[in-house]
This record gives structure tokens, sequence and C-alpha cells, in this order.
């Protein structure tokens, strides 16, 4: 178990990565902590949600795409 300054320390270490980076870790984590017990599995994933900049956007449906990556197996 990791406390609040480990955590810290991992999270200056991520800022400092690019997006791309980002992305490459995040594929070797999220997968491993997903829900597979139960009837109906679930998954991590990375997404970006985006609006329209300007006008009212709560009448607005965001934009989700998420972020796929082949399996690096």
């Amino acid at each position: 178990m990791t406390d609040d300054d480990e955590r810290d320390r991992l999270a200056q270490e991520l800022l400092r990565l690019t997006v791309f980076e980002l992305v490459d870790v995040l594929q070797r984590v999220l997968p491993a902590h997903g829900e597979r017990s139960g009837t109906v599995p679930s998954v991590l994933v990375l997404a970006e949600v985006s609006r329209r900049s300007g006008g009212d956007s709560s009448d607005e449906q965001p934009f989700i795409e998420a972020v796929a990556w082949p399996d690096r197996d």
C-alpha cells in the first residue's frame, strides 16, 4: 500500500510524460483493474470527453472518444 507522498511522486512522474507515453503506461495498468467476477465483467478505459467551445453547452451532448490500443501480448 502506498501513502500520499508516494502517490504524489507517482503523479508528478506521470505529468512529465507525453500523452502518447501516458497512454502506453495506462495500457499496461488499466486492464489489470477491471472486474472479472460476477455475471457482468467491467473494464477500465481511458476516454477523452469534449464539447464545442462557445454557446450554451448545457443542451449539447459531449463528444466521448475512447482510447483503444492493441493487446501488447
